[in-house]
């Protein structure tokens, strides 16, 4: 039968008015006939625009080159390499190997089968950035530059028999109204699939499974649409649900008397049984099959995936299915090194998703974006609620000019409410919008989808933050101030808080991942470059290495701090850790790396203090400076338990243990604790004594819910108290040193009574010093105060990253015995940790690096030591001048290194090069 329709009945539905699709759908009705376009398809590029004017569109163009559908063109080898362009209101800049802004032309012929026979067929668009118009045979068809939406077009009057052709005019020059999808990159292409599918003239619109827990059960809005030449009588609507294994739960049936042209919206509840709550926790699924029936035929079909859950504002707090819940979030950027754009594979986002679960996550923020529907997809699939966000920074779009929120916000509804996963419709970032568009955007939400939270714009945390305060009526909740300590203060009040993009530690560039870069960016840090920075600095490549995975460890030590802060407040309602993965190769304060591989934080570590319940320590500072003690000190920590999982546990048993050098040195129980659902709760004391050792140790406190996986563990540092002044010989002090440590040292002199070949402690590099060196003496110098020193301090950087991006210590005798395991900057150190001195200019490869921090502009150096004239010197920005245990361990580490055979520097610094370098700083 001909395809083609009379132009009488083509006027009758303007082909220009594209209508709600779904593409790349999970399930599909065997009663439609569809067809991937997917693959290869003709391309050209058309930089001066030229195409239009010429109808390539009809003649054919010059199209001599192959591109692949779907994808991005700078993925696709499209263009010449160089710095990405975005326009984003927060754009990055990075090395594209290929990058093209114009506008490029796609074509594709195909053929239909005999099976579409007299049905409706419709061109179904994925995706298209930033504007993509379409012609079918040399007929336009309409153009698209949407927000988030999926389309598709009634295309049964222009097909012909035998071939067809499509055509597609790209252009990404024109702005986006995508938001930050384009923060990298404004990149081109048809980036999600594109298809055909065929209908009967009566067909099924649209199935949205809408939860009614109160009666266990779904009821199902379904969009019925009718052309007007189709006959309108009776059907039936024949609906039936099963779990994903098969198993029956639940049918249906309704008769439908007529159907409009504009659309009827037919209502069917359907009681589930089993009933299986949706939750992260439980993320159970069903599949629902609409068939609709004229004269007992079916004619058209829908499958539809769906949960039924329930997710709610009670006054300061959230609730999931009945259950006060904690959301557990992360940040997602939009970050694709390798494709660009998302990748349209459920498979590829349920993999990063499974561990984003694993380690311990339950909500998802997109920062002013909306992902692909595979997200979605994948997403209430392993167990991840949603924030998605309309494309604005206040009332000023995050690209371009096209201010159009109640469009967008309609938009995202429309498309996206039939996913269980999608849980907060937020109205931008950091800002308010216009006045008179407030309150009605917030009605808005709640009219077209009454089940999920609506936030108006996420970080908006106080006047003084990000421009506003959401406030009722026009969220559900609020942001909160994004950095430790959290504060009750802060979170106090009668909306629900959610702490906006917390933590943020930005760490150090890895070099090491340039292999991976094999898509469309490239590396922007290199091997062989910083090997080379690195060796002329003085510092050895492992050692340089080190200070990298260091900088990884402090960020594991950070958002254990950082996280058990934040449990720890009873009140608090959520927080979106900021962000799941590096957000370019330069600011490395994700999580994991670009490529979703973890760091130093394993899932099961993180999960510990991130899972649904965890058990905590809330008189230890967030700061982590309180963890060090002498041995035997007695320590008495309350422990408390944040417990967000679906049950209480009213006769809980904890159990905990002390351990040091793998050996247990006592244990204990806390019997019949009562651990309520949804709340922070005081669980007993536990009472300790650190083990009586003669040597440094690292001493794990480890707790347990018994019968449970529910544990966590905190690290505590023991070092043996002196119960006497240690003995020194052939070692004076500056008179500053001297009064500081002459109690603590017994037959220590006091300078310059023996300055010479012996050793000198001191502060300053004075004449006694220079004096020191060249007669062959040894100099301790207890201070950088000479050397310009950087304080990069034990917190790693706030989004962008700072002059502590990790420290590491060399392999050396003189910090023998001290507990830094992996040579990293531990707890153990943050006490001490004070100056650094740049390792450039004079210092630069004349000086052995003991202990070194990636800073801002060159590696730092806390402890080096290098030969001097006739002498040596060792020089330290710790302090080591302080009465607590960790200082005065390593001070008599220090000494006996120094006075040893084991201190032999190799690298020489001039004595007038040291005396230029302190003249520098006078």
């Amino acid at each position: 039968m001909c395809l083609a329709l009379s132009a009488t009945v083509f006027a009758q539905r303007r082909p220009t008015q594209p209508s709600p699709a779904v593409v790349n759908s999970v399930f599909r009705a065997a009663v439609r006939p569809w067809m991937s376009l997917d693959g290869d398809w003709d391309f050209a590029l058309d930089p001066q625009d030229a195409g239009e004017q010429e109808h390539w569109f009809e003649s054919g163009g010059p199209f001599s080159q192959k591109i692949h559908v779907p994808g991005a063109w700078e993925a696709e080898g499209i263009g010449d390499p160089g710095p990405s362009q975005s326009g984003a209101n927060e754009h990055s800049s990075v090395i594209l190997r290929h990058g093209y802004r114009g506008t490029a032309w796609y074509r594709k012929s195909f053929h239909l089968g005999t099976d579409w026979g007299d049905k409706r067929v419709w061109l179904k668009v994925g995706g298209v950035n930033s504007q993509g118009t379409f012609w079918l045979n040399g007929k336009i068809i309409g153009t698209l530059n949407v927000f988030c939406g999926t389309y598709k077009y009634d295309i049964t009057p222009i097909l012909k028999d035998g071939e067809n052709t499509l055509v597609v005019r790209v252009s990404n020059k024109t702005s986006s109204r995508k938001g930050e999808i384009n923060w990298i990159q404004q990149f081109g292409g048809l980036y999600r699939s594109v298809e055909l599918e065929a209908t009967s003239p009566i067909y099924i619109d649209d199935v949205w499974a809408r939860p009614d827990l109160g009666h266990s059960g779904t009821v199902l809005q379904i969009q019925l649409m009718r052309f007007r030449q189709a006959q309108n009588r009776d059907s039936r609507i024949s609906v039936q649900v099963s779990t994903l294994d098969g198993q029956a739960a639940g049918r249906a049936e309704q008769q439908i008397s007529s159907i409009d042209v504009t659309g009827t919206t037919v209502m069917v509840p359907v009681t589930l049984d089993p009933f299986r709550p949706w939750s992260p926790e439980q993320p159970s699924l069903y599949k629902v099959t609409v068939d609709l029936q004229q004269g007992g035929k079916i004619i058209d079909a829908w499958i539809e995936r769906f949960g039924v859950r329930e997710l709610e504002r009670r006054g300061s707090d959230i609730y999931l299915n009945g259950h006060r819940y904690l959301l557990r979030g992360f940040g997602d950027d939009y970050v694709y090194p390798l494709t660009i754009a998302s990748p349209t594979s459920r498979e590829e986002h349920k993999k990063h998703l499974e561990l984003a679960r694993a380690y311990g996550f339950n909500y998802a923020r997109q920062h002013t974006h909306a992902e692909n529907p595979e997200y979605f997809q994948a997403a209430e699939e392993v167990g991840i609620l949603i924030q998605a966000e309309l494309p604005y920074y206040g009332s000023q779009p995050s690209l371009g000019d096209y201010y159009g929120p109640v469009d967008d916000l309609t938009e995202l509804v429309r498309h996206y409410r039939r996913y269980t996963s999608l849980a907060t419709y937020s109205m931008g970032n950091e800002g308010l919008h216009l006045p008179e568009l407030r309150e009605p955007l917030f009605r808005l939400a709640k009219l077209l989808d009454p089940y999920k939270l609506v936030l108006h714009q996420d970080g908006n945390v106080n006047v003084g933050y990000g421009g506003g305060v959401d406030f009722e009526g026009i969220a559900d909740f609020r942001g909160g101030y994004p950095r430790p300590p959290v504060k009750d203060e802060d979170i106090a009040g009668s909306m629900p808080v959610v702490l906006h993009e917390f933590l943020n530690l930005a760490g150090p560039p890895d070099p090491r991942l340039e292999p991976l870069y094999t898509g469309a960016e490239a590396a922007s840090l290199h091997l062989q470059d910083e090997r080379e920075a690195a060796e002329k600095a003085g510092v050895s490549w492992e050692l340089a290495l080190r200070a990298i995975d260091a900088g990884h460890e402090l960020q594991s030590i950070h958002q254990k701090l950082g996280l058990e802060n934040a449990r720890a407040r009873a009140a608090l309602a959520g927080y979106d850790y900021w962000t799941i993965v590096d957000v370019n190769n330069t600011r490395s304060q994700g999580l994991l790396d670009m490529f979703w591989r973890p760091k130093r934080s394993t899932p099961a570590f993180f999960h510990e203090f991130n899972g649904p319940t965890v058990l905590l320590l809330p008189s230890l500072s967030y700061a982590g400076d309180d963890r060090v003690f002498v041995a035997g000190a007695k320590l008495s920590l309350p422990i408390t338990c944040s417990n967000y999982g679906l049950e209480a546990m009213p006769s809980a048993k904890i159990v905990w243990s002390v351990t040091a050098d793998g050996q247990v040195y006592s244990r204990g129980r806390l019997e019949q604790v009562n651990l309520p659902q949804g709340a922070v709760t005081p669980a007993g004391q536990i009472d300790f004594v650190l083990p009586m050792l003669t040597h440094p140790a690292v001493v794990a406190l480890r707790a347990q819910i018994e019968d449970t996986e529910v544990a966590n563990e905190w690290k505590f540092y023991s070092f043996p108290e002196r119960s006497q002044p240690k003995e020194l010989t052939n070692t004076s002090a500056s008179k500053f040193v001297f009064d500081a440590i002459s109690g603590a040292y017994a037959g220590l002199k006091l300078a310059p009574d023996r300055v010479g070949r012996d050793l000198l402690i001191t502060e300053k590099l004075d004449e006694s010093a220079f004096q020191t060196l060249s007669s062959g003496g040894s100099v301790l110098l207890v201070s950088l105060a000479d050397f310009s020193p950087v304080q990069s301090g034990v917190r790693l950087g706030w989004w962008s990253p700072s002059d502590q991006r990790g420290t590491a210590l060399a392999t050396s005798a003189a910090f023998s015995g001290f507990p830094a395991p992996g040579g990293f900057l531990s707890l153990g150190l943050f006490r001490t940790f004070r100056d650094a001195a740049p390792l450039n200019g004079k210092l630069e490869n004349h000086v052995d690096p003991l202990m070194i921090t990636i800073g801002k502009n060159s590696y730092l150096t806390s402890v080096f030591q290098a030969n001097v004239g006739s002498g040596k010197l060792f020089a330290t920005g710790l302090y080591v001048l302080s009465e607590k245990p960790e200082a005065r361990y390593l001070l008599d580490r220090f000494i006996e290194y120094v006075q040893s055979s084991q201190f032999e520097p190799r690298r020489a610094l001039a004595l007038d090069d040291l005396r230029t370098v302190r003249a520098s700083t006078q």
